[in-house]
């Protein structure tokens, strides 16, 4: 299978006033887009992959990237770049952080790191990195996880990654 596009765009915009005892207030808005497009090629950025699952609450969900199947296709797939990860969860608090064993780094500075996010069965909680620049995956750089760490509720979760085979 051939990825022929991909795109990961991330927008944040905000409005922020602040109240002055006997005037108008003054309100600032404004907006910050960013786009990452890698070039897709047969040697670079060329593959998506992405996982869908619940967690009940202390349960870790490990994903190596560098052993990896295609569901759709049941093609196995040896990834050793990743340009991008975006994650949605809904229904609980979790983290996403890089692999206890054989720890995928990126995009975080060393393997303790890791970004807690929130959320409830009616609010979804979403973040995204990606890089011109293709980082490693290896046998021994190759694992990330997510963590269900809120009490009995389960976690919902999407994660995609943007790899090169």
């Amino acid at each position: 299978m051939a990825l022929t596009r991909a795109q990961m765009t991330f927008t944040t915009s905000w409005e922020q006033t602040k109240t002055i005892t006997g005037f108008n207030a003054s309100t600032q808005s404004g907006s910050l887009s960013t786009l990452v497009t890698p070039t897709i090629s047969g040697a670079a950025c060329n593959r998506i992959y992405m996982v869908q699952g619940t967690a009940a609450f202390g349960v870790t969900v490990t994903v190596n990237l560098f052993s990896l199947t295609e569901p759709a296709f049941n093609e196995a797939i040896a990834p050793v770049r990743i340009y991008g990860v975006q994650l949605r969860i809904a229904g609980a608090t979790g983290q996403y952080k890089p692999g206890a064993a054989d720890p995928l780094i990126w995009p975080f500075a060393d393997a303790s790191d890791a970004l807690t996010f929130a959320s409830t069965s009616t609010l979804s909680d979403s973040f995204m990195f990606g890089t011109h620049t293709g980082q490693t995956v290896s046998n021994t750089v190759k694992n990330v996880r997510v963590i269900n760490t809120h009490g009995s509720d389960t976690l919902t979760y999407t994660v995609a990654w943007l790899l090169g085979v």
